[in-house]
């Protein structure tokens, strides 16, 4: 019996150049739909078009309907990475923070404390959701080599020789002694 199915829709790598413009006029025939507004700040950050991406991400925030977590958080990331492309690491480091605070999330910033809380709060997560934001590699190793690295380059290296080489889906044994 299939208790779960989970289906994973990967980007094609082709370019799409019409999919800007649409999104764009999704915007604006519906403003206040958070959806659109998401993909359309997503899709600005990833074609490198920072300054709009986080315009129109903090709009997509701000807006009453935006509540799904995940997407939040998404759309945080996205702004922190912005941020970073820019050379802002202080307002990078902020969205990072304000993500983890909207849905358990690592980013790549060198706050060695913050990657420290960050996956130990992303470790106690104990069910998969089934949302598209949801990346595989967490689920792995991932979570605890940033962990074991982060404690590391804070000169905890015993603890970071305790979870180094520590895989599988979030074993309470980790949880307990990390």
């Amino acid at each position: 019996m299939l208790e779960t199915l989970q289906i994973h829709q990967l980007r094609t790598p082709k370019a799409r150049p019409a999919d800007l413009p649409l999104l764009r006029l999704g915007v604006a025939e519906n403003p206040v739909e958070p959806r659109c507004a998401f993909m359309l700040g997503r899709e600005l950050a990833m074609r490198g078009h920072c300054a709009e991406a986080i315009e129109e991400l903090q709009r997509y925030l701000a807006l009453p309907a935006a509540r799904w977590s995940s997407e939040r958080a998404a759309a945080m990331v996205q702004i922190a990475k912005c941020h970073t492309r820019r050379g802002d690491k202080h307002q990078a480091l902020d969205w990072a923070r304000r993500a983890a605070g909207e849905q358990p999330l690592c980013g790549e910033l060198q706050d060695w404390t913050g990657v420290v809380a960050a996956c130990r709060r992303a470790l106690a997560v104990k069910e998969r959701s089934a949302d598209y934001t949801n990346r595989a590699y967490a689920w792995g190793a991932y979570p605890f080599e940033l962990l074991s690295t982060a404690l590391w380059n804070l000169d905890d290296r015993a603890a970071a020789r305790g979870v180094r080489g520590r895989t599988g889906y979030r074993s309470a044994e980790c949880l307990s002694s990390c």
